[in-house]
C-alpha cells in the first residue's frame, strides 16, 4: 500500500480526489465571504448561538480569515445576576410595605376611630361599626347583635341631621382615651357625644357599655354542654358551683343584653330555650327537664320498690353495711344510710301507750307537683307522691291507716338500675301520719 496514503489522518482506505487549496480573500468591513469550491455548497446560515469551532488545516495549509461574524459572545457571571435580581426583590418588597403602612394605618389612631364612630353612626353605617367596638370576647357577641343595638338605640336615631364640629379630648391615659364629639346640623342646633376608647392589643376600639353584659354567669346542670346561638360555650369557662356540687357555673367574657337562644346538651336531655340574660353579672338558673316518660316511670317504680324492700330487711334485721351497699350511692356515709334505714324504720314503728304500728307497706307512686330534672350527667331529681298504708292497733282494736303526701328524691344512673344519690325529704322514711293528706 502507498505509505503517503497511511500518512494521511482523513485517508479511509479509499482514493480521494485531489483537493484545492482555498485562496485567500480579502476581508470586508461587514462580512468576509469565502470562495467555497464548486462541489460543496456553502452552510445556510443558523440565527442562533453557534459555539466557535476551530479551524482544521488542509494539506498543512493556514488560512486566516479573521475573526468569525457567529463566534459566541463572553457569558456574564450567574453570580452577578442572582446579586441583581435579589437587589430588585429586596427594592419592590421595601415599596409594598411602606404602600401597606401607609394605606392601611392611616386613620388608626383613638382620634380618627373616634371620627370613624360617629360618621358611622350619623350615616347609619352600623355593620361597619361592629369592627370598632371594644369587645373582651366576640363568641357571644355578634354582628347582628350589634346592629339591633345600634337601630335602637333613640341616641342614635337623631343623628342623622349633624355632622362631626370638633373633637375634643377630656380623658387621656395610657390606655384609655375619651373624647367630646361637638356635633352641628349646620344651624344653630349643636349637640354633643362622649366616646370612650380602649387599647386592645395594638389596636383603638369603641367602649359601648350598654351594649353588652361582662363576665356574665348561667348556671347548668353538671356534665352538660352549653350552646349560645348555637356556638359551644368552651369548658374553660366552666367552673363548680358553689352551692351545689352537681351544677356548673358558666362564666361568659361579653354577651349581648338582649335574648338569646340558649341549648342545653346532656347524656339524658337536651333542651332549647329563649333566654335573656339579666342586666347583671349573677345569672339565673338554666333547668334541664326529664322528659323522658319511660325513664321517670322506670324511676318511679324503683321508689317503691326500695322502700318496701329496706322496710323487710328492717324487719329481718339486716345490717346497714349491705343496705349502704344494695341501695344508695358511695358518696353517702353510713351514718346518713342509717338515717334512711334502721333509725327511721324504729321511729314509725315503736308502740307507745298500748298503740301498735306494723305491716307497713308502699302502695304507689305518682307524679307530683313540680317537674322532674336532670342535675348532673347520671343523676336525676324526682318530685313524686305517694301513698303508704300500716296496721295500726290499740288493745283488741285493729285497723289500717293510710298517709299521702308529696316527697323528693335524687337518683343516680347505675347500669339498669339505680341508687339513692340524696334524700332531700327527710320524712320520707321516717315519718306516717294517717291525719296528714296533701294529695
Amino acid at each position: 500500500m502507498n505509505e503517503n496514503m497511511n500518512n494521511n489522518p482523513f485517508d479511509n482506505g479509499v482514493p480521494t480526489e485531489p483537493v484545492t487549496p482555498v485562496q485567500e480573500v480579502p476581508v470586508e468591513p461587514v462580512q468576509p465571504v469565502v470562495n467555497t469550491p464548486a462541489n460543496e455548497v456553502p452552510a445556510e446560515p443558523i440565527p442562533t448561538q453557534f459555539e466557535q469551532v476551530e479551524p482544521i488545516p488542509l494539506n498543512n495549509t493556514t488560512t486566516n480569515v479573521g475573526p468569525s461574524p457567529y463566534a459566541t459572545p463572553p457569558k456574564k457571571s450567574k453570580k452577578g445576576l442572582i446579586i441583581g435580581l435579589i437587589s430588585g426583590i429586596v427594592a419592590i418588597g421595601a415599596i409594598v410595605v411602606f404602600l401597606f403602612l401607609f394605606i392601611f394605618n392611616k386613620g388608626s389612631g383613638p382620634m380618627d376611630i373616634a371620627k370613624t364612630y360617629v360618621n358611622n353612626l350619623i350615616n347609619k353605617k352600623y355593620a361597619d361599626n361592629y369592627e370598632l367596638v371594644y369587645l373582651p370576647d366576640k363568641n357571644y357577641v355578634e354582628k347582628d347583635d350589634y346592629l339591633t343595638f345600634a337601630q335602637t338605640k333613640k341616641e342614635y336615631e337623631k343623628l342623622s341631621n349633624f355632622s362631626i364640629q370638633s373633637i375634643e379630648e377630656k380623658i387621656v391615659k395610657d390606655n384609655d382615651i375619651t373624647y367630646n364629639v361637638i356635633l352641628s346640623d349646620n344651624g344653630p342646633t349643636t349637640n354633643s357625644m362622649i366616646i370612650k376608647l380602649k387599647k386592645k392589643d395594638k389596636d383603638w376600639k369603641v367602649e359601648e357599655s350598654d351594649f353588652y353584659i361582662t363576665d356574665w354567669t348561667i348556671v347548668i346542670p353538671g356534665g352538660t354542654d352549653l350552646y349560645i346561638n348555637d356556638v359551644k360555650v368552651d369548658k374553660s369557662l366552666y367552673s363548680e358551683n358553689k352551692k351545689v356540687k352537681e351544677k356548673v357555673d358558666v362564666t361568659v367574657p361579653a354577651i349581648y343584653s338582649q335574648e338569646k337562644s340558649f341549648k342545653l346538651v346532656n347524656p339524658l336531655e337536651t333542651k332549647t330555650e329563649r333566654f335573656t340574660p339579666l342586666k347583671t353579672n349573677s345569672g339565673e338558673e338554666i333547668y334541664l327537664e326529664l322528659t323522658d316518660t319511660d325513664l321517670t316511670q322506670k324511676a318511679y317504680d324503683y321508689i317503691k320498690n326500695t322502700w318496701n324492700e329496706m322496710y323487710s330487711s328492717y324487719l329481718n334485721g339486716v345490717d346497714v353495711s349491705e343496705i349502704a351497699t344494695k341501695y344508695f350511692d358511695s358518696s353517702m356515709s353510713i351514718e346518713s344510710v342509717n338515717t334512711y334505714y334502721k333509725a327511721a324504720f324504729d321511729s314509725i314503728t315503736e308502740g307507745t301507750s298500748g298503740y301498735k304500728y306494723e305491716n307497713y307497706n308502699l302502695l304507689e307512686v305518682i307524679n307530683g307537683k313540680d317537674t322532674n330534672y336532670v342535675l348532673d350527667k347520671d343523676i336525676i331529681t324526682i318530685n313524686f307522691g305517694y301513698k303508704v298504708s300500716w296496721n295500726w292497733t290499740f288493745s283488741i282494736d285493729s285497723n289500717v291507716r293510710t298517709m299521702t303526701r308529696y316527697s323528693k328524691i335524687r337518683l343516680k344512673l347505675d347500669g339498669e338500675s339505680f341508687k339513692i344519690y340524696e334524700v332531700p325529704d327527710d320524712k320520707f322514711f321516717t315519718w306516717a301520719n294517717s291525719f296528714t293528706h296533701e294529695y
